[in-house]
């Protein structure tokens, strides 16, 4: 075999041993999952309860994540009128850092602020902190439990206002069909330490599926119950909402 034949073998094996650690650092580059993500939500909600409408919705969640820590951020607004008139006044937005501190617990701090006029509800701040034990954590099944104290300040349409602390349990489950179709079921409950007959419960239901690409289809159902609620309104409110989710 000539000589330079050899040598651009020789050449050309180099290239391979050489050029395969920098093609799998790449494709390990490319496996690891960004420190940001996030999702818009554009949906079309049916609401019954203290006020019966038809109207849409707008809501966003970012998460980043960079060693043991875990920051959640969302907002959403529902808003409409009927015949010129006011019907639908509620906004919401909360932070949450998590820490890991080990395999399966983790350490939170929550702060969140909403608005819901037609609950009586001109404002109301919550400042929380608990723990999160993973209980389920698999490719299929995730099963999150929460335990930990709040504390509330809340002014209300009348005029009147009220501050007062709270247990905090929240339960959320989610089961995967694929990495991107899922259903998730999120219950919260918020009892008053100071009055027992004060108390909250939300629960919310949603179903994701995909599209295409980026884009799904998002149908969930929410339910807030306060068992003592403002003079003139009532226990129970419904919110089914079906629209599009982006997520980058």
């Amino acid at each position: 075999m000539p000589v330079s034949r050899i040598a651009s073998l020789l050449a050309g094996v180099v290239l391979v041993l050489v050029g395969a650690p920098v093609r799998a650092a790449a494709q390990a580059a490319d496996s690891t999952p960004p420190p940001l993500k996030g999702s818009l939500d554009l949906g079309l909600v049916a609401a019954s309860g203290n006020t019966d409408l038809t109207t849409f919705s707008l809501g966003e969640k970012l998460e980043y994540a960079k060693g043991k820590w875990t920051v959640i951020q969302g907002a959403k607004m529902v808003y409409g009128q009927t015949n010129g008139v006011e019907s639908a006044n509620e906004y919401a937005a909360y932070v949450r850092p998590d820490y890991q501190l080990s395999a399966r617990w983790k350490g939170y701090v929550l702060g969140s602020w909403d608005r819901n006029t037609f609950i009586g509800i001109s404002q109301r701040f919550q400042e929380g902190v608990g723990l999160s034990f993973e209980a389920v954590k698999g490719p299929k099944h995730s099963l999150a439990l929460d335990g930990g104290f709040s504390f509330f300040q809340q002014d209300y349409t009348s005029g009147l206002s009220s501050s007062f602390p709270t247990a905090r349990g929240q339960v959320d489950y989610k089961y995967s069909f694929t990495p991107k179709a899922y259903i998730q079921n999120i219950f919260v409950y918020l009892p008053n330490l100071e009055d027992g007959a004060d108390y909250r419960i939300n629960n919310e239901l949603a179903l994701v599926a995909p599209i295409a690409g980026r884009l799904a289809l998002k149908a969930s159902y929410l339910l807030q119950y306060q068992n003592a609620p403002q003079p003139g309104f009532g226990t129970t409110d419904n919110l089914y909402t079906t629209g599009l989710q982006v997520t980058f």
